[in-house]
């Protein structure tokens, strides 16, 4: 038998979560959303960590970068009008 691909690891995870926001119902999920976005986030402050070359200390209650401007800088983008997120958004 030959190895798998990461397609096939992948795909029935991509299909259950599809299936899930189609039905609009959250309870076929099997982790609660609060996980994957927690996920999401420590992808997103990884790659910041990397682009500016240091690592990186985040205030957990505010979700902003300790003492680093430039990184803060970098958990948004400038967005034009009308396609603006509010300054207080988070993570």
């Amino acid at each position: 038998m030959g190895e798998k691909t990461k397609t096939e690891d992948t795909t029935p995870h991509m299909r259950h979560f599809f299936e899930g926001i189609r039905k609009r119902d959250y309870k076929l999920l099997h982790a609660e959303i609060e996980i994957g976005a927690r996920s999401a986030a420590f992808c997103h402050l990884a790659n910041i960590s990397y682009r500016v070359g240091r690592t990186l200390r985040m205030n957990q209650s505010s979700g902003r970068i300790l003492g680093d401007d430039e990184a803060n800088a970098m958990l948004t983008r400038n967005y034009r009008k009308p396609y603006v997120v509010p300054s207080g958004a988070a993570l």
